[in-house]
């Protein structure tokens, strides 16, 4: 019988990560995780976007997440020995001056002065022309596919890692199968919406298409954002998306395929071929906050999901405050508790 303080079932970017932390200050944890359809984080953009939306406004705690993200993933790299997370700036690209003149009026906003430039003209001989583009700063990527695969082959040489499922009718108090554990952490993604240990829980999926693009000609090491985003990959890859739907539907459709088309063409005037479809369903949340707690049902079951479109830069402290919360009783902020959406709000 093996023994743990941590069982974590899932390994998206929210396990990954929490199991990280969770090593880190020296406790034992085992995870175990299976490729199930439609995983978000093995195919996510990644990106790291402190302003976002038509109204340009400044993510939630942006200026908390982004300090602890930049921390974790680039250790997290030295570790394992690979570069997923990159830093780079956003480029903001505006049709006319009206929009040009909102950026300039959310850029004087005190919160806002860290995260936006001033709007330039810009001229790329890869894209077609544009009113004026302004850059988001302190922004980046994280390339979650290849993070995800580096962390498992070292959860396994470190023998800590299954390739199993953990359904919740296989656990019983304290154990799972053959683990022992005091704690067991459900970071299921949109698996979760059915999850009996948190009844009631408030999760949607939201299915995103992208595309793998080559476009032979073009270098560029920024980020491209205008109605979708151009993400830079190296070797004149680049993924480009996402398309929104409110749906677990796993079927690649020629409307989304069509709609991405047309606003990649809108951008960039260079030959380009698609070399790949991909689609994952994100675990999203109507208040667009994640969801944190202790189950209701059964002593030593937590949870950590909800983390949507911003899951890469949630994650890291999301998992720290999760952890804080489990070992040293750090009060969980309302606004992430799970139990808001329930009448048995007592944390």
């Amino acid at each position: 019988m093996k023994k743990v303080d941590f069982l974590i079932a899932g390994q998206g970017i929210a396990g990954t990560v929490f199991s990280y932390l969770a090593m880190q200050a020296g406790y034992s944890v085992h995870v175990a995780d299976v490729s199930l359809p439609g995983m978000a984080s093995k195919v996510a953009g990644g990106l790291i976007n402190p302003i976002t939306g038509r109204f340009m406004k400044k993510s939630w705690m942006a200026e908390t997440l982004l300090p602890q993200l930049q921390q974790v993933y680039t250790a997290l790299d030295a570790l394992l020995g690979i570069q997923s997370f990159r830093a780079m700036p956003i480029i903001r690209l505006m049709e006319n001056e009206e929009e040009k003149l909102r950026w300039e009026v959310k850029r004087n906003l005190s919160e806002h002065q860290p995260f936006m430039s001033a709007c330039e003209d810009f001229e790329n001989p890869g894209m077609y022309p544009h009113y004026a583009a302004a850059s988001i700063l302190q922004g980046g990527w994280l390339d979650t596919g290849f993070l995800l695969k580096h962390w498992r082959d070292y959860l396994v040489k470190q023998n800590v890692f299954s390739e199993e499922q953990v359904l919740p009718t296989d656990v019983t108090q304290g154990r799972w199968k053959e683990i022992e554990f005091r704690h067991l952490i459900f970071c299921e993604g949109y698996h979760g919406y059915a999850n009996p240990f948190f009844p009631g829980i408030a999760l949607n999926p939201a299915k995103g298409e992208l595309l793998l693009v080559e476009i032979p000609q073009a270098d560029w090491n920024f980020v491209i954002n205008k109605h979708l985003l151009i993400i830079p990959l190296g070797n004149h890859m680049f993924k480009v998306g996402a398309t929104v739907e409110h749906t677990d539907a796993l079927d690649l459709l020629d409307t989304s395929l069509e709609e991405l088309e047309i606003k990649l063409k809108s951008i960039v005037a260079y030959p380009y071929h698609i070399r790949e479809r991909l689609v994952g369903i994100r675990p999203t949340v109507r208040d667009r906050r994640p969801v944190l707690g202790a189950s209701t049902e059964m002593e030593g079951i937590w949870i950590l999901n909800g983390l949507g479109t911003k899951g890469v830069a949630l994650a890291p402290y999301m998992a720290m405050h999760l952890l804080q919360h489990i070992v040293s009783g750090v009060s969980l902020m309302q606004e992430v508790n799970w139990k808001r959406f329930t009448s048995k709000n007592d944390d």
